[in-house]
């Protein structure tokens, strides 16, 4: 995983994230509804982007929102108009988390963590006592088609090895999983889609016209009446420190 990439690709296409969001922000407004209703003093939000989440968070009345990301654009994004605010602008595994906080939240950033258990780690030791970890994640069946047809993937984890890890530092409240699937008239569409919501950002070999033409055909074979499916397979997780 390369995280300059991350960067790049996710600051070049801020202005196009919001538009073609389809399915982060069905996944943003199903993690909202887990958030237990009660005070909250300080709360840290993980990849916070272009705001979809952070304008939710906006309505806890809390006293002060974290807000972390890798790119710094994220600050021209972000007007939160109810509760004091204070970017924190760096890779999630590089930062020093606030202490005392009462949750922890991320929509859609943990997949693009390289250490796992260091990050369930440091959020334990951040979070004050019954505090909260709340997060949404895809799983190994994201993209599925794209992954198997031009053979490029994320090293996406299995539920199971996500809440193995998270069992050393939390108490599982909840956690569920599921598939959403898009359907695109061509390939072209389809990868359109990917590169205007930033989250193609793993390295990859220069596609010549050979091995397109070839993807196309392969991916003709997935075809249905509605169009080319885009397999997306969010989880959602929340979790109590110990």
């Amino acid at each position: 995983m390369d995280k300059n990439l991350i960067k790049k690709r996710f600051s070049n296409n801020f202005t196009t994230y919001n538009e073609n969001a389809v399915v982060q922000k069905t996944v943003i407004k199903n993690l909202t509804k887990l958030i237990p209703f009660k005070q909250y003093k300080n709360i840290l939000e993980i990849g916070c982007g272009t705001g979809l989440l952070s304008l939710e968070l906006d309505l806890l009345n809390a006293q002060k929102i974290f807000l972390n990301d890798i790119c710094e654009e994220v600050q021209n994004y972000i007007k939160l108009k109810n509760t004091p605010y204070e970017f924190l602008i760096e890779d999630a595994e590089k930062i020093t988390f606030p202490k005392n906080l009462d949750m922890i939240i991320s929509s859609n950033a943990i997949q693009w963590l390289e250490n796992l258990n260091e990050f369930f780690a440091q959020s334990s030791k951040a979070l004050s006592n019954d505090g909260l970890l709340i997060f949404s994640t895809f799983l190994q069946d994201n993209y599925k088609e794209i992954n198997n047809i031009f053979g490029t993937s994320l090293n996406y984890k299995t539920e199971t090895e996500i809440l193995k890890t998270a069992k050393k530092f939390f108490t599982i409240k909840s956690h569920k999983s599921e598939k959403i699937t898009l359907y695109f008239p061509t390939l072209k569409n389809l990868l359109t889609h990917i590169k205007k919501t930033g989250v193609n950002a793993i390295k990859q070999t220069k596609l010549t016209k050979t091995k397109l033409r070839f993807a196309e055909q392969e991916y003709e074979k997935l075809r249905t009446e509605k169009g080319l499916p885009l397999t997306y397979a969010p989880a959602y997780f929340v979790l109590e420190k110990i």
